[in-house]
């Protein structure tokens, strides 16, 4: 009497390797190696299933890296081109250290026990100060361990280079330019026309994405401000910048700050980072 002899047993790893191939990819292409190499070793089936299991997880794998990639390429796309920049400008404002996420002029809190703080110097309280009165940058870059002076104060300009030389900071206080269109009793526009000129851009560019900003007066933890004006985009170079710029109409005078740096990045912070070190004096 003959016995009937019993097929070989499916291979559970063949099995595993196959249903994992759908959800995890790199746990397929695993057991199903392995289950190949026991399958070889022991006879039993489920090498069709094993051989499945691998390819799609293989498949999966490449799908998983190509997409992995693809969104790689598309952020290096976005960071070169940049997203909120458009032309010589950025379209978005810039992130503002002395108050995160906003760009608005803040107004000094306000404590009945405290000393009178310094009143702000709006553009509107630009136009009535006194003949005579000059304002100066204070240089909270002096000693700072991220700049070294690299050009010394001369005719009201003086300029920092970061340690790593990947950015540049120049200042700038003085009479305004004898070409410069100077509307007397409007700080605002006669601003507008200072940046435009320190930017190389048109009138049009600053009318429509220049922001008000503001300097900290006298001190930069003090709460008094003096508004400005701020455009940031690429210098003519095509290197991003930065500039912050107040003229005063009355005094004819104006200073500015313009940060230029590799990469828009390094811009905005050294923006960050130099504007909560630096304070106006008018006096």
């Amino acid at each position: 009497m003959s016995t009937l002899q019993q097929p070989p047993r499916l291979n559970a790893l063949a099995i595993l390797s196959l249903v994992s191939a759908f959800f995890l990819s790199l746990m397929a292409v695993i057991t199903g190696h392995i289950a190949l190499s026991q399958i070889r070793r022991t006879g039993e089936r489920g090498r069709e299933f094993a051989v499945a299991g691998i390819v799609i997880g293989y498949i999966g794998l490449a799908a998983g890296l190509l997409t992995t990639l693809v969104v790689i390429l598309a952020i290096v796309i976005a960071a070169a081109s940049g997203g909120f920049w458009h032309r010589n400008v950025i379209v978005g404002p810039v992130p503002d250290a002395r108050g995160p996420g906003s760009t608005e002029v803040p107004s000094p809190s306000a404590d009945p026990y405290a000393p009178a703080a310094p009143s702000d110097i709006t553009f509107d309280a630009g136009t009535s100060l006194s003949s005579g009165t000059v304002p100066h940058i204070s240089d909270g870059l002096l000693g700072d361990s991220l700049w070294k002076l690299t050009t010394p104060k001369a005719d009201g300009t003086w300029v920092y280079t970061s340690t790593d030389g990947r950015c540049t900071t120049t200042f700038h206080e003085g009479a305004l330019d004898a070409g410069l269109d100077v509307t007397k009793g409007d700080d605002l526009a006669t601003t507008d026309s200072y940046l435009a000129a320190l930017t190389s851009s048109s009138a049009s560019d600053v009318a429509d994405f220049a922001d008000d900003d503001y300097i900290t007066l006298d001190q930069p933890e003090d709460n008094a401000i003096v508004e400005t004006r701020r455009l940031a985009g690429n210098d003519s170079g095509g290197r991003p910048h930065v500039a912050v710029a107040r003229a005063f109409a009355a005094l004819e005078q104006g200073v500015s700050i313009n940060i230029a740096c590799d990469t828009k990045a390094l811009a905005i912070d050294a923006y960050d980072h130099v504007l909560s070190k630096t304070a106006l004096l008018v006096g």
